[in-house]
């Protein structure tokens, strides 16, 4: 086929020609505005952990209150997307950023679902809100590495939750619910 450029797949990622280099930070007052005027991309991950007892077994899932707008409640772990990131690579930074939690094999990660977040607050303004589109993806934790977890500033708190329990709970946003019935689908799936 004469001039079309060779594509290569990644799962769900798609690169086409050269790979993007990939940028950091953006200076606080560009992304400022970024914010509030544009779509912003976040890359967010569903954290499991099989628990077993005597006589059943269920999966749990990471939940962190955060401390910062605009999910300022109990939501799954993650955060901003850099220009050339995949999304295995955003979720390994965001991890090791944001819990200490060290992922040396993107191929643990699978793509749950994606939301398009409409935000009236974010983290950069009380007044202005935010437009985002979260990636998640999702990973299911060794004990040992559950045990290196250690939350930054952005968290008040985390717990293990049922992911059943989360799903059927009101309390929690709609979309970490959803997120959650989607990890019981892909649980269902992998067995």
């Amino acid at each position: 086929m004469g001039g079309r450029k060779k594509v290569e797949v990644f799962r769900t990622n798609y690169i086409t020609g050269k790979r993007l280099k990939i940028i950091g930070f953006i200076v606080a007052w560009i992304f400022k505005h970024l914010v509030t005027k544009a779509v912003t991309a976040c890359v967010d991950v569903a954290l499991l952990r099989n628990v077993k007892e005597e006589k059943t077994e269920r999966t749990e899932m990471l939940l962190g209150r955060r401390t910062r707008n605009p999910a300022k409640h109990w939501f799954v772990i993650g955060g901003r997307m850099w220009r050339g990131e995949l999304f295995e690579e955003a979720a390994v930074r965001n991890l090791k950023r944001e819990l200490g939690l060290i992922i040396n094999n993107i191929g643990r990660f699978s793509h749950l679902v994606t939301n398009n977040y409409l935000w009236d607050t974010s983290a950069q303004s009380k007044t202005e809100g935010s437009h985002t589109v979260g990636v998640t993806m999702v990973i299911t934790l060794t004990e040992e590495e559950v045990a290196t977890i250690t939350p930054n500033d952005e968290y008040s708190e985390l717990k293990w939750v049922p992911i059943s329990k989360v799903f059927m709970d009101e309390r929690y946003h709609p979309a970490v619910r959803n997120i959650a019935l989607k990890a019981m689908y892909h649980q269902q799936q992998k067995e």
